[in-house]
């Protein structure tokens, strides 16, 4: 054919050449550019017509170019010559996926390519599965009515591919004439499944989230409500919306506008992110109203962006009297709490709390306010980046208020136990002096000539006078501790010399008791300290008394073991008996005032749980710790550790 491009010999010339000569006859007679392409996207053939529509020359895009490169050409050949026009490139690779792309333009409306001087529009078609054809259309000499409204579709095509909304349109019968991808995905409907003109209800069947509802009832309860969706009958003009959640969790919003002659336009939005903020809004807008502390958000102008109802009500402000937009000076005037001052105070209550509220200062800052309605408020103002503040307004009323009595009744408890100590120590000092009389007398007495009946009546009033000043130094101790009158006066002290002071003293008992006393010390550590050598003395003795107290058989030892650390000299100093023991559950018991562990011991003890609860308060007034470790049967260890100064050089007079 005159003009035409045939292609190269084949292995089936006949076939072939009839079926291209054949297809480039039906081009000569409907006055269109043809050019075609074989099933391995290689051109075979063009037609002059096509030729010029394209302005190019055969040599340029030879037979058996790729149709790739054929785009290339075109395209570059208009950048050189500064067109402001292109080639439109399918995004096909080979021959089944151009097959796809046409059956996915079931309009065949094509694209648009242009030169410098025309409109070309291009449709595709399959041929006998063997030849794709582009049918090249210049729409340049067209009617000016017929080029635009070719135009005009082609346009709107392109237009509805590339939404970010599905969108389709269904006809008055019920059935989809134009659709794009976004709809696809959106209702994860397979795209090769979809026929043009199918009845929405089909497409509806097709939505891939249906197989994730388990019985087909339920499903085709789905399908009947999403149909009806898009065909329901609503008036012309009208917009109706709609949300549906699909079974993926995807909420989809719906939107359907009716046309002339029933027909209509829907189109579909993913919802689901603005879905969960409205949501995450109200839920936050619900907790705003219902928490116990009044909320605003503030620009940084001093408008309210937020107030929360307990705010108001804090305020003693009606509800609809403040609104979001309004100034914090117009609020701050309308306050409640400020009946009842004068205008120059009102104004500067006001001023206060604007300026407050519209701090740039950048952090949290927080007062506390005094409301003209009784009322006290804990304000704390938070800076937000990018400027604006959230405060929050606590009532603090009547939690001040029990400070207030709380206090007021910590002082009352602290003047009755300080009168308690106070008549406790009077009284156990006035005890002691009458009681001292006597165990003097019972002294000289027992100098005199006296039968054995008499000596023993007389040893059981020492015992018992002896005893009773035991106990009365006891309690004098606890109430001097109790009214803060012990304290520690450290002086340079031989911690060796003062444990075997304090061995001396214990000897004679443990000596009746028919028990071993022994006193073992590193001699080659330092010993010689600044302590109260009182009131260490105080304990320790408690302590090797309590031993020799509850050992029927064995010993009770004093073991004294120092470590210079620094400019302190850590002390360990051990009380170790061979006695009865003491339950581990109950260790800790014997150490509180009055403590009374175990029926079974009572007759051997002369106090009353005094001594140890002392002790322990005197070490922990050093900053030590005494604490015990013992097992029922076989004797206890009490330990005392305290960490105690050098001796000054200029004070270290025991060493010399």
């Amino acid at each position: 054919m005159d003009g035409d491009i045939q292609a190269e010999t084949s292995p089936e010339p006949v076939t072939q050449a009839l079926t291209v000569e054949g297809l480039m006859a039906f081009a000569s007679h409907s006055g269109r550019g043809v050019a075609i392409w074989d099933r391995d996207l290689r051109l075979v053939s063009i037609n002059a017509l096509g030729l010029q529509m394209l302005d190019v020359s055969a040599e340029e895009i030879p037979t058996g170019m790729p149709y790739a490169d054929v785009v290339g050409v075109l395209n570059d050949r208009a950048r050189r010559e500064d067109e402001a026009g292109f080639w439109p490139m399918l995004p096909i690779s080979d021959f089944e996926s151009a097959k796809a792309l046409v059956a996915a333009d079931p309009d065949n409306i094509g694209r648009i390519g242009t030169t410098q001087a025309r409109h070309v529009q291009v449709q595709r078609m399959i041929v006998d599965d063997s030849y794709m054809l582009s049918i090249l259309t210049d729409l340049s000499k067209l009617e000016p009515q017929h080029q635009d409204a070719m135009l005009q579709q082609v346009y709107l095509e392109t237009t509805l591919q590339n939404m970010t909304d599905g969108a389709m349109m269904v006809d008055e019968v019920g059935r989809i004439i134009a659709c794009n991808r976004r709809l696809f995905e959106l209702y994860e409907v397979d795209p090769d499944l979809f026929v043009h003109g199918m009845p929405a209800r089909e497409f509806m069947a097709l939505n891939g989230d249906l197989a994730r509802i388990g019985t087909w009832p339920e499903r085709e309860r789905v399908i009947n409500a999403r149909t009806l969706m898009l065909t329901g009958i609503i008036a012309p003009g009208e917009t109706v919306k709609s949300e549906r959640r699909l079974t993926s969790g995807t909420i989809l919003e719906v939107t359907r506008t009716s046309l002339p002659r029933g027909a209509s336009v829907i189109t579909v939005r993913d919802a689901t992110e603005s879905a969960e903020l409205a949501r995450q809004r109200q839920m936050f807008k619900t907790v705003l109203e219902n928490i116990d502390e009044g909320v605003t958000l503030i620009e940084s102008s001093g408008v309210f962006q937020l107030v929360n109802a307990r705010m108001l009500e804090l305020y003693g402000i009606e509800p609809g009297q403040v609104s979001e937009g309004m100034h914090v000076e117009s609020f701050a005037r309308q306050c409640g709490d400020l009946d009842g001052l004068t205008p120059q105070e009102v104004e500067a209550e006001v001023q206060s709390r604007v300026a407050f509220a519209t701090s740039r200062q950048p952090g949290t800052v927080s007062r506390t306010r005094e409301l003209g309605n009784g009322r006290t408020l804990h304000v704390s103002r938070t800076s937000l980046d990018g400027g604006g503040a959230v405060a929050t307004y606590r009532d603090v009323t009547r939690e001040i208020e029990r400070t207030r009595l709380l206090a007021e009744a910590k002082s009352s408890a602290e003047e009755a136990s300080r009168l308690k100590s106070d008549f406790l120590a009077r009284v156990t000092h006035e005890l002691r002096t009458p009681m001292n009389g006597v165990l003097g007398m019972a002294a000289l007495l027992d100098r005199t000539d006296l039968t054995e009946r008499q000596r023993h009546f007389l040893e059981v009033l020492s015992r018992s006078g002896e005893h009773m000043v035991d106990l009365i130094d006891g309690l004098l101790t606890v109430a001097t501790q109790e009214s803060g009158g012990v304290f520690i006066e450290p002086e340079p002290v031989c911690l060796y010399e003062l444990c075997r002071h304090c061995v001396d003293m214990v000897r004679p008992r443990a000596q009746e008791r028919g028990l071993g006393l022994n006193l073992q010390a590193d001699w080659d550590k330092p010993n010689i300290v600044m302590a109260d050598e009182t009131r260490l003395t105080q304990i320790i003795v408690n302590l090797l008394n309590n031993a020799v107290k509850f050992t029927e058989v064995g010993r009770v030892e004093l073991n004294l073991s120092t470590q210079q650390e620094g400019d302190k000299i850590a002390t360990r100093i051990e009380v170790s008996d061979t006695g009865v023991g003491i339950a581990e559950e109950k260790l800790d018991e014997i150490f509180q005032k009055f403590a009374q562990v175990g029926d079974s011991l009572k007759k051997q003890r002369d106090g009353v749980g005094l001594g140890l609860s002392i002790a322990r308060s005197l070490a922990e007034l050093m900053g030590g710790t005494l604490s015990a470790r013992s097992q029922l049967g076989k004797g206890s260890v009490f330990v005392l550790e305290v960490e105690f100064s050098e001796v000054p050089p200029f004070q270290n007079t025991l060493s010399a």
